[in-house]
């Protein structure tokens, strides 16, 4: 697992007013992001690869952003060539986590929690897992996968995650996360 930290304010990609939590927004700027390079290790077990960045984001509607490339575990991405298909099944999955406050309302739907280490918990707001099909072909380029992210709560945590299946090699870029 890759634990991750927020940027220095101030940093990274076009912003809008009152980015760093405060103030409104305009649709499609970028809020936070976070620059990384990951790679799972040949012969690595299955896990979570990204958990992080723990970031406080004003309550709103948001598109994560996870920039990722799927390859079969023999093609080198330094390869031109395209390389052969990618397995069926479950290759990964992406999610986004309010690891702070209570939802509220007793009437809020009901969510995922899970424990973190460490005592903390945290709902799932979002979930997507990925296939061959949602990733470019011949594994040489990177993908951006989405998720629309609801933040309901002004004391939030956002943590993304990326669990990878170990069934091909997967190359991480970097996360952004979007006013929607």
């Amino acid at each position: 697992m890759l634990p991750l930290r927020a940027p220095p304010r101030g940093r990274g990609g076009p912003r809008s007013p009152g980015a760093d939590g405060a103030g409104g927004g305009a649709q499609g700027y970028v809020v936070k992001q976070q620059l990384l390079c990951a790679s799972p290790r040949a012969g690595a077990r299955a896990g979570c690869l990204v958990s992080g960045p723990l970031w406080n984001v004003r309550p709103g509607h948001y598109a994560a952003e996870f920039f990722l490339r799927a390859r079969h575990a023999d093609h080198s991405p330094l390869s031109s060539a395209p390389g052969p298909p990618l397995p069926p099944g479950e290759l990964a999955a992406v999610s986004a986590w309010d690891c702070g406050a209570e939802l509220p309302g007793a009437d809020a739907a009901p969510r995922e929690r899970i424990e973190h280490a460490g005592g903390r918990t945290g709902t799932r707001l979002a979930a997507r897992a990925l296939h061959a099909a949602d990733f470019a072909a011949g594994g040489n380029s990177f993908t951006r996968v989405a998720l629309r992210v609801e933040v309901a709560s002004a004391a939030n945590q956002l943590e993304l995650r990326l669990v990878w299946r170990a069934r091909a090699a997967l190359d991480v870029a970097f996360l952004a996360l979007r006013d929607a």
